[in-house]
């Protein structure tokens, strides 16, 4: 799974480099409709809106599956302290039976 993470990656990571090479033309950049624009080359101006909405994204999943996480994280701990519960009372179990006598067989 690790593998395909990385080829598309990668891929990912090459067509925004193609990008950004193909699009080094400025453009203007209004970010206030009373100031004069600011010049910044297209790849720079798209490069940067999909970083805010990566950014974004990642928190917005990030506030979604904080909760979940949590209560996974706590019903995690639960499961590992019943297991070594259960392992402790096999343990005195076990203990129990070597230290009772072993029965009497009559032979006839």
């Amino acid at each position: 799974m690790t593998f395909f993470r990385y080829i598309f990656s990668t891929l990912i990571a090459v067509i925004a480099v193609v990008f950004a090479v193909a699009n080094m033309q400025s453009a203007p950049l209004y970010y206030s409709p009373f100031d004069n624009p600011v010049e910044l080359p297209i790849s720079v101006i798209a490069l940067s809106a999909m970083a805010l909405g990566f950014l974004f994204g990642g928190f917005f999943i990030w506030c979604v599956h904080g909760p979940l996480s949590r209560r996974a994280d706590k019903k995690r701990g639960q499961v590992y302290g019943l297991i070594k519960e259960n392992d402790k009372l096999k343990a005195e179990k076990a203990a129990q039976e070597s230290s009772k006598p072993a029965p009497l067989m009559l032979s006839k």
